[in-house]
């Protein structure tokens, strides 16, 4: 598909339709899509330029892989405690 232009090699593992516009956050896009079922997330200046925190542009992009998640507390665990 690739040599037929149907789809465009972004990075190993990751394509992109050609015959759609690119995003403004592509390259941040392209990040965090990583290869055999990892899952990552935009970490330090890169999420706050992202979500407008900063106006600062990070010379590379930073992520991280993600946590799964943690446990969440029963609260009704806590309603017996002393206080």
């Amino acid at each position: 598909m690739s040599s037929r232009g149907q789809i465009e090699r972004v990075s190993r593992g990751v394509y992109r339709l050609p015959y759609y516009p690119v995003s403004d956050v592509a390259q941040y896009i392209e990040a965090v899509l990583w290869p055999q079922g990892l899952v990552a997330v935009l970490s330090h200046e890169s999420a706050l330029l992202l979500h407008r925190l900063s106006d600062v542009s990070p010379a590379q992009i930073h992520n991280r892989p993600k946590r799964p998640p943690r446990a969440s507390a029963d609260p009704e665990s806590y309603a017996d405690s002393p206080r």
